[in-house]
């Protein structure tokens, strides 16, 4: 068996959406993405990994978390030595909560045992919960499963929400201006490759635009203009796991209307041109 059979298709008892492997990753792998989300617990010390431009040593108890996408490599890691869970994109794209708030939880990467041990303990617990019912005989495990998934992911989102509201202004999400912002930004991202301005959804959204911006950095912790981006870049590379379509279709199809603004941005955000990201999709 190659290495990327043995990284990319985790084989389980079970035909589930949620894919587990215990003490069976490589002792090192090539830099590759995938459009699953994968969550490794250390079993063992000294265990690193790349993501993106950063390393990451691990140790018996730390959590990493790899989010589809995401670039990353197996540097060094003691064979046999942790618990691999991995589950598709769908499971935050089709949640409307979830997916609004994605581009926080991306930034979280390694759950130290030492220094986040209340969120490691609620995380670990989960995924072991979610590995100890998918290897049962439970007839709905599947279902089990993805319940132990979803409460990792709300843990880590009330984690993220509450790390914000401390490291910035204080936001009143029961304010019903908070309810239309989240739809305006559902809106953007279901038309992010349209010609999309600021004064256009502030119109549709009954705001000024002045106050739309506001309010719209207030709760969204971010620009208008770099939220459309990154829900553009989010939308490429999803397309890019397809290699039927080029990349210039690619482009206009997540709302760039130049392939050299494409190719730019795109570098920008993921350190690779869309060609060299599209090469190591699951380390082909």
């Amino acid at each position: 068996m190659q290495a990327s059979e043995k990284m990319e298709n985790i084989i389980t008892d079970h035909d589930y959406n949620v894919k587990f492997s215990y003490m069976g990753a490589p002792v090192s792998f090539p830099e590759h993405w995938h459009e699953f989300a994968e969550f490794i617990i250390a079993t063992d010390d000294g265990g690193r990994y790349s993501i993106g431009n950063e390393q990451y040593t691990l140790n018996t108890g730390d959590l990493l978390l790899i989010w589809p996408g995401e670039m990353h490599s197996n540097i060094c890691v003691t064979a046999d030595s942790s618990l691999l869970l991995q589950f598709g994109d769908n499971f935050i794209y089709n949640c409307h909560d979830l997916a609004l708030n994605y581009r926080h939880f991306r930034t979280y990467h390694k759950i130290d045992r030492e220094t986040m041990p209340e969120l490691n303990d609620v995380l670990t617990h989960h995924m072991k919960e979610a590995y100890r019912i998918s290897s049962s005989q439970n007839p709905f495990a599947e279902t089990a499963s993805t319940i132990q998934i979803y409460s990792m992911l709300m843990a880590l989102g009330t984690y993220v929400l509450n790390d914000l509201s401390t490291n910035q202004a204080s936001c009143d999400y029961n304010n019903p201006n908070y309810i239309k912002i989240q739809n305006a930004c559902a809106y953007i991202s279901q038309n992010c490759e349209k010609d999309l301005t600021q004064k256009e959804i502030s119109d549709i959204f009954g705001f000024s635009h002045f106050y739309f911006s506001r309010l719209f950095k207030e709760y969204m912790h971010t620009s208008f203009n770099d939220y459309l981006s990154n829900e553009r870049i989010q939308r490429a590379t999803r397309l890019l796991c397809e290699e039927s379509i080029p990349i210039t279709e690619v482009a206009y199809l997540s709302g760039f209307q130049s392939i050299s603004n494409f190719n730019r941005v795109f570098h920008k955000a993921m350190h690779y041109s869309p060609s060299e990201y599209r090469k190591r999709y699951n380390g082909d």
